[in-house]
């Protein structure tokens, strides 16, 4: 090609990248994507035109974009400090309306627990409960009467408390996903204990020295309590007031911007436990010091969180958010013709999630309901004695085994294999859906859930032999089976031809293939243990407000099917994930193993595809 011809179909182009270059407010990816195209271009020249002033053109214009790119990379330093000094406060003043709302509901929770105490004197024994009450007046009767924040040692006490409130903190959050209600109905449940918790020292004459006490570290823990609701309130609006987006995106952009607002929290109660642990306890140090402590802390949280978001906005911030742009959903789209990286196909797979959202959840629900009926009708015992249930995140593994390994659930084994046939097989027939397969006769998929089933049943039962087994089974086999079930479903592959063509494939995949395992597995785990664990504390919480009329008993049966089956439910959807991932995964290692695609481009060359004029190389 001639260098006027090439001149002439790259002009325009060129001159676009001059604008994008000139502009002030340069987009980074959008100048990534420039500088490929010019080096491309330069690369050319480089080749066919050495000596002529259109390489010397290219080479400089790539030489300003890589220049820009450059000094425009920030160090990990300056991007934590440009966080903090300005897109926090962006974000906090975004979403202002959410910070008024939680400090209103606070306040009002707050007055109704100290006002309440102070005319129903039982009321702050249902609120604080006995042993507390009595703890305090014996401290009281003792001369002490903050000796709880003495009684553990400063390195326990401090990793105690953190651990506890960031928990706690992050729960409220999490629970926005409700339209912000509860996230707004934990941290009141909260202030009105704060409220009575005063008004008990106010009856003793103590409300000075209680003020003192638990403001040291309160300004800050308390803070961090209503900002992580306003936190949950943001992220909820996203589902209430959409606006021109759908639901699911309006909810991704307010989750995004109250994830950064819960960064700012997660601050703020380090420093809270380190006071609390460290400072709180020395209650016998003087009023002047302790009040001028707590003045310097409401400063501080007036000046972050009231002034400095008000002051940038009217000044003007640095930088736009860029939460705001999302790509619409028909964009995203699952490449079947490409091998891909484990990131890669961790994103891939929610968005196949996200496209058949709704069928997965109907098939985990509906599982969850059979998998529950099955062990509380056929177990021997009470749902109480059949399954040992508890809601702390530290105890998720004990409360995962029970339901593969269960000495008063018969036939467990057979009815695990079942559910989970039955996960692989909803989750394969959408993925041939998503690729274009066409459908298959309802005797073709009664033999592939056959198939399916008679593996599944199988491992099962070798795997509830032994707690070891059902370790190596999640930790090792689950991708090979997982991988084998597909083959067999998807081409027809007997049940040896299966194993023999699975191993084929992850031979030269072993890497990619649990890479993509595990990052799916851990996030499913920290998934199923935070909803088993948050969620159900406030499920419990409500359901004991509304059952009183229930005895005990049966009051503690209906926790505990309750907590089967969100349990179940949440474990099923991270199977039906794991599957989705294992099925993605299949591609990519066919095309390292077959290269169907490349072949089919390497044929296409030559078949005079032109671009602009230039044969394709």
């Amino acid at each position: 090609m001639r260098e006027t011809q090439f001149i002439r179909q790259n002009k325009e182009k060129w001159s676009e990248f001059e604008d994008v270059l000139n502009d002030t407010n340069k987009d980074p990816d959008k100048l990534h994507d420039v500088f490929i195209q010019i080096t491309d271009d330069l690369s050319h020249a480089r080749t066919f035109y050495p000596s002529r002033s259109v390489r010397a053109y290219l080479n400089g214009v790539a030489q300003l974009i890589f220049t820009d790119l450059y000094n425009r990379k920030k160090s990990p330093l300056s991007r934590l400090r440009f966080f903090f000094t300005d897109e926090l406060p962006q974000v906090v003043y975004e979403s202002r309306w959410s910070f008024f709302w939680a400090i209103v509901f606070f306040l009002l929770s707050f007055a109704i627990g100290y006002f309440s105490s102070m005319m129903e004197p039982e009321f702050l024994r249902t609120i604080l409960g006995d042993s507390y009450v009595e703890m305090t007046v014996e401290n009281i009767k003792k001369g002490d009467p903050m000796a709880v924040y003495k009684s553990s040692g400063r390195f326990d006490m401090t990793f105690g408390i953190m651990e506890n409130n960031m928990r706690v903190t992050l729960m409220y959050f999490m629970l926005g996903i409700f339209a912000g209600v509860g996230s707004v109905a934990m941290m009141m449940y909260n202030g009105v204990m704060l409220g009575a918790f005063l008004q008990f020292f106010a009856q003793n004459k103590l409300l000075g020295e209680a003020n003192l006490t638990v403001w040291m570290h309160g300004t800050l823990e308390i803070s961090a309590i209503v900002i992580g609701t306003a936190a949950g309130i943001t992220m909820g609006r996203g589902l209430l007031f959409p606006g021109t987006y759908t639901r699911l995106q309006a909810f991704q952009m307010s989750a995004r911007r109250a994830i950064k607002i819960m960064v700012g929290v997660m601050v703020m109660l380090f420093f809270a436990a380190l006071i609390e642990g460290n400072l709180t306890r020395h209650t016998e140090a003087g009023t002047g010091f302790r009040g001028g402590f707590i003045a310097l802390n409401v400063l501080f949280l007036l000046f972050y969180y009231a002034f400095l978001p008000f002051y940038k906005a009217k000044k003007g911030f640095k930088e736009a958010l860029k939460i705001e742009h999302l790509p619409p959903d028909n964009f995203a789209s699952i490449s079947y013709l490409k091998i891909k990286s484990a990131g890669e196909i961790f994103g891939e797979t929610f968005v196949f999630f996200k496209r058949y959202m709704k069928q997965y959840m109907w098939a985990a629900l509906g599982l969850a309901a059979f998998f529950c009926g099955f062990i509380f009708l056929i177990g021997l015992g009470t749902p109480d004695e059949i399954l040992k249930l508890q809601t702390n995140p530290f105890t998720q593994y004990e409360v995962f085994a029970q339901f593969y390994m269960n000495d008063k659930v018969p036939l467990l084994p057979i009815i695990n294999g079942l559910v989970y046939a039955a996960m692989a097989y909803v989750v394969f027939r959408l993925i041939l859906r998503g690729e274009g397969k066409p459908e298959r006769t309802r005797q073709y998929e009664a033999v592939q859930f056959l198939k399916i089933s008679t593996v599944t049943i199988t491992l099962m039962s070798l795997a509830s032999v032994h707690g070891l087994f059902i370790a190596l089974f999640l930790l090792i086999a689950f991708p090979f089976m997982a991988l084998w079930l597909y083959l067999m479903y998807r081409d027809n592959y007997s049940v040896l031809n299966g194993v023999r063509h699975a191993w084929w494939l992850m031979g030269s995949g072993v890497g990619l293939s649990f890479g993509t395992y595990y990052v799916m597995a851990v996030t499913g785990y920290l998934f199923f243990a935070f909803l088993n664990s948050a969620f159900l504390w406030l499920y419990m919480w409500f359901i004991g407000w509304n059952l009183s009329f229930m005895s005990q008993t049966h009051f503690d049966q209906t926790i505990v099917v309750i907590t089967a089956l969100l349990a179940s439910f949440t474990l099923f959807i991270n199977f039906m994930l794991l599957f989705t991932a294992c099925s993605l995964l299949f591609y990519s290692l066919l095309e390292i193993n077959e290269a169907n695609s490349l072949i089919e481009k390497i044929k296409q060359i030559g078949i005079g595809k032109r671009i602009k004029g230039m044969m394709r190389e």
